[in-house]
Parts: C-alpha cells; sequence; structure tokens
C-alpha cells in the first residue's frame, strides 16, 4: 500500500472555533454483520461505514471506548473520522445532509494524536471514545435538503429518539444495510415502497445506547 503523507495536529488547536469529530456509521442486520465483517450477533450493528482497517469493530454506546486493531498513520490504519465546525451541521449544506441521509452517525473524541491527512476534513486516530450516537431519517433529511430552495430551509437538527430501521437496499447486493426513518405513516405516501422494507424498531436508551427489536 502507497504510504500517505500526514501531520500530528494538536486537538486543542483542532477543536478551537467550535470543532467537531464524527464519523459515518452503518447499522447491518446480523446476516449482514457476519458475513461481511465476521460478527457473530443477533441483533443489529453500527459499524464504520467505509473501512478495511476497522473490519469488526462495533459502535454501541456514548462512553465506549473504540481502540484501533492495526494503528498505521503512514498507511491510513486505524480510526477514520472527520472534522468540522458543529454551526455546519444546522445549516443548508452537503455535509449537513450527508450527516442526515447516511441516517447513523458517532461523534467523538480522540484519545492521543489526531493525525491530519490527505483532505483537511480527514482524521486519524488510535482510539477514540463515543460521545454519542444520533439517528436522523433519512426521508426528512431528502424531503428538506433536495426539494426547497436554500432560502425557503428551516432545517430542524433533530435526531431521533426512536423511529423504525428500514432496509435500503433490500434484494439487491447491498441487502441488510438498514437506514433510519422517523414514522412509515408520514413518509408512505411519497415513498410507497419504505413499508414492505421497514425491518426494526430502535431507539436511543437515556445512557447513549441503540436498541433494536424485531417487528
Amino acid at each position: 500500500m502507497q504510504e500517505r503523507s500526514w501531520r500530528i495536529i494538536p486537538r486543542e488547536e483542532d477543536k478551537l472555533g467550535n470543532g467537531i469529530y464524527f464519523k459515518h456509521l452503518d447499522l447491518l442486520t446480523p446476516y449482514k454483520a457476519s458475513s461481511e465483517h465476521g460478527l457473530s450477533v443477533e441483533s443489529p450493528v453500527l459499524v464504520c461505514h467505509s473501512g478495511i482497517s476497522e473490519n469488526g469493530l462495533v459502535y454501541k454506546r456514548a462512553g465506549e471506548v473504540i481502540e484501533a486493531p492495526k494503528f498505521s498513520p503512514g498507511n491510513w490504519e486505524g480510526i477514520y473520522f472527520e472534522h468540522t465546525n458543529a454551526g455546519i451541521l444546522m445549516g443548508c449544506n452537503e455535509t449537513a445532509f450527508d450527516v442526515q441521509e447516511k441516517s447513523w452517525v458517532a461523534f467523538l473524541e480522540a484519545i492521543g494524536d489526531v493525525y491530519v491527512t490527505g483532505r483537511m476534513d480527514d482524521r486519524l486516530a488510535g482510539a477514540v471514545r463515543i460521545e454519542r450516537i444520533e439517528a436522523h431519517c433519512s426521508f426528512c433529511a431528502r424531503d428538506n435538503f433536495l426539494e426547497k430552495t436554500a432560502e425557503k430551509i428551516k432545517l430542524p437538527y433533530k435526531p431521533l429518539n426512536e423511529g423504525f430501521a428500514y432496509d435500503k437496499f433490500r434484494g439487491l447486493n447491498g441487502e441488510g444495510i438498514l437506514g433510519a426513518i422517523c414514522d412509515v405513516e408520514k413518509h408512505i405516501k411519497k415513498y410507497p415502497s419504505v413499508e414492505s422494507t421497514v425491518r426494526y424498531r430502535f431507539q436511543i436508551s437515556e445512557d447513549g445506547e441503540l436498541l433494536t427489536s424485531t417487528l
């Protein structure tokens, strides 16, 4: 693997100006978690949205410490996450849409050194602590961002405490990757196929853990 250039950046400097660390997660069915990550689980689990170096790591709850199985910044091996300004997530922009449309996101605190490489928003560390996990309705995100002009958008940044998990790619090769929806009845008229793809009910517990139950 070709090495990438990197540099250490002080966390205190990196977090100035209301800076935050976050990463996208995927909620996978037990079958998908087993076939792609070698995980033996009985309920859906949150894993890294992409990245071979994090294969098998599960993100469960606030306060949990996640350690990379192998940490090599030069080879881009470790815990990958992104940096942005907290205010960006409240606006009409690509980052805010991306966070909400992908449904599952973890906000993090880096443990140890933070590395910057490639794009200036990319970050890498050997370990992180989960500050909180959020769920967002991907259908609300699409309606808010894609069908209104910027002048008319009053974006509500309201993570879900509970809702439903639906299969984004049911019947395709990606079957088993679950998105979040706030309420089926709210969106069924516009997205009639969603009713047949809802698989689980979920909630974020008071101690910050994502819990799921089969419908």
